[in-house]
């Protein structure tokens, strides 16, 4: 089988182990996405040497290149906080993509259908990818939970 230049093999598993995690503590988002289950939505996070494929259906997730062609029904694009914060149902996806915010293309209503099981889940995404690597992801979740209650501490001190 010849390997694919484009996969990131050496992360793709952590990736997949945090998704599969997040779809067993919600199996609703499997059953809300419907047919839309099935497709792969491209993940590209703006910045990012990388870019992701989620396909739910199969309990798979794939990460490439950034620049890599690869076959997705639908593309949500966005700045990683701010990506994070419509997964976890903390963010007004219309208002973010009317702002440009973020991007969506290919099939929309596959996107809208992610969204929408995302939003009716009550999903804590960080506490589930976290809770996936079991005691290793403590100190990583609570290094996270730092970050959040100072970034806008730091922000105020540089302006941004």
């Amino acid at each position: 089988m010849k390997k694919d230049p484009r996969r990131l093999r050496f992360i793709e598993p952590f990736v997949r182990r945090a998704f599969c995690a997040v779809l067993d503590a919600h199996p609703e988002i499997a059953d809300r996405l419907g047919n839309y289950a099935a497709s792969r939505i491209r993940i590209d996070i703006r910045g990012a040497p990388f870019c992701m494929v989620l396909q739910p259906s199969k309990r798979a997730a794939w990460l490439y290149r950034r620049g890599a062609k690869v076959k997705s029904e639908a593309t949500v694009s966005g700045g990683f906080m701010t990506l994070l914060k419509l997964a976890s149902g903390d963010g007004d996806g219309d208002a973010l993509f009317f702002s440009r915010d973020i991007g969506i293309s290919g099939d929309t209503e596959a996107v809208v259908a992610l969204r929408n099981a995302l939003d009716d889940s009550g999903l804590d995404i960080i506490h589930e990818i976290f809770s996936a690597f079991g005691f290793p992801g403590l100190p990583l979740r609570l290094g996270y939970k730092a970050f959040r209650s100072m970034r806008p501490l730091v922000a105020g001190m540089f302006g941004s």
